[in-house]
């Protein structure tokens, strides 16, 4: 599952979302900032600076399938 940050008309960054739900409605997201990775310093930047961010989401179709169990691996990048 992910959600949109959004940074401005036309500008909807994608990050996954790395928690389950919680009954505060508090999201943890996987931002893999770094010097070299300006797309995701930026809305890091922006929370530091605003305090807040807009978004939208959630999206994705991710979910166990309960009623077919199996070895598998998961890989999301």
């Amino acid at each position: 599952q992910y959600l949109r940050v959004i940074m401005g008309e036309g500008d909807a960054r994608p990050f996954s979302i790395a928690n389950t739900p919680r009954e505060d409605h508090l999201l943890e997201l996987h931002i893999g900032a770094g010097p070299e990775n300006n797309y995701a310093s930026e809305v890091l930047s922006r929370m530091a600076d605003e305090g807040e961010v807009m978004i939208d989401g959630g999206h994705g179709d991710a979910f166990l399938r309960e009623d077919n169990i199996k070895r598998m691996i998961l890989l999301a990048g």
